[in-house]
């Protein structure tokens, strides 16, 4: 299955968009950047905190929501009691693979919105091509 996904992107590579290697086009754009008004007074909090795609901001946001969850609600005590024991949880009535599913679900959800500021057409195809090249043998 890997090697056909490989193939095929390959192919509709060259055949889609008329290139051999890697794909670069400048019609591609990034996300745009965003600049807090208050902070441009502050030298050293300017430079860390402006000039960030907004999804930057909606991470840090979503680091401190997480952990009032995980520490504060009935949801996070019940995460973590089916983590260390699957069996506890069961016998105080906590459907462990509910919550194994519903984390699950939310670790995918928060690893696309981590990856989203760094996610270029440009960039995906070049990281197929180096694969290719790898399962070639050239390192």
């Amino acid at each position: 299955m890997n090697m056909l996904a490989l193939g095929g992107t390959t192919y509709l590579l060259r055949n889609l968009f008329n290139v051999k290697g890697a794909f670069i086009s400048p019609q591609i754009k990034s996300l745009p950047t965003w600049n807090i008004p208050g902070l441009n007074k502050i030298p050293i909090l300017s430079d860390i905190l402006n000039n960030h795609p907004f999804i930057v901001y909606v991470a840090i946001i979503l680091a401190f929501l997480i952990d009032f969850i995980i520490f504060h609600t009935k949801f996070g005590l019940r995460l973590r009691a089916t983590g260390e024991d699957q069996e506890t949880s069961r016998s105080l009535g906590i459907n462990p693979n509910r919550i194994k599913f519903s984390s699950i679900l939310l670790s995918g959800i928060f690893f696309q919105l981590q990856q989203a500021p760094f996610f270029r057409l440009d960039m995906l195809l070049c990281l197929v091509k180096i694969c290719q090249t790898v399962e070639v043998g050239f390192h």
